[in-house]
């Protein structure tokens, strides 16, 4: 007489399948807003160094002529290399709050602020704690947006 083995099924039941659906998706919920709050703070270091790159090109216009310009053309063009920001620069010191009106102050070509504003339609355009990053002869980094301390976005 021959012995007949049960064979057990190889695999996962439905149930098992929903429960492990249900833990990944409880992980994502905490994980994917993290995730981007990490890629759009990673992502300002395109506009840090589109603004260094314009700042040095204005320190060359003024050690040919004496002043600085607003002109972008001259000072590398009017987006940062990723295409994330789009970059302006005014003579003089700009003490406003929206970067979009800011105008150059024709009297003081011996200073310039330079301003790095998310371009829309790109990642950066959700990125409400810093509208706009800015940087000046003087060295002073800053920024507008939901942060309380203008300088978070550096």
């Amino acid at each position: 007489m021959a012995v007949v083995k049960a064979v057990k099924p190889n695999g996962f039941t439905l149930f098992e399948l929903l429960i492990v659906l249900a833990i990944v998706s409880i992980l994502m919920s905490f994980a994917y807003p993290s995730y981007r709050d990490y890629i759009i703070r990673a992502s300002r270091s395109d506009a840090h160094v589109a603004i260094q790159k314009v700042a040095m090109a204005e320190e060359r216009v003024y050690a040919v002529h004496s002043q600085y310009t607003a002109n972008m053309d001259s000072l590398g063009g009017r987006e940062s290399q990723e295409g994330l920001y789009t970059l302006s620069a005014v003579t003089g010191i700009w003490s406003g709050s929206n970067c979009a009106l800011a105008v150059s102050d024709t009297t003081a070509t011996n200073s310039y602020t330079i301003f790095a504003m998310p371009v829309t339609g790109k990642s950066q355009e959700s990125d409400s704690d810093c509208t706009c990053v800015y940087f000046d002869s003087r060295g002073v980094k800053g920024s507008t947006g939901a942060r309380d301390n203008p300088k978070d976005c550096w």
